[in-house]
């Protein structure tokens, strides 16, 4: 498997726009048994990462032998707090 992830700072230290994706090969010796993500991402910062706001868009492609492919969307938002 591998995961990529960049982003940059619009307004340093506080805003980050990016972008990740994410490949799965759940058997090497079996041909379409992928499962793919890939999506935007923007991020605000109160404290560094002590306290942050996270959204995310993401497309999730799932290769099965033999069948046809599933793609799903999903949206997260979430706030990561750490004492």
């Amino acid at each position: 498997g591998a995961h990529v992830q960049t982003g940059y700072f619009l307004i340093p230290g506080h805003l980050e726009i990016g972008a990740r994706g994410a490949l799965v090969r759940k058997d090497l010796d079996v041909e379409d048994d992928d499962e793919m993500e890939a999506g935007p991402m923007i991020n605000w910062f109160f404290e560094g990462h002590r306290m942050k706001l996270q959204a995310d868009y993401s497309v999730l492609v799932d290769e099965k032998p033999g069948e046809d492919s599933t793609t799903d969307h999903m949206v997260r938002l979430q706030l990561q707090a750490s004492f």
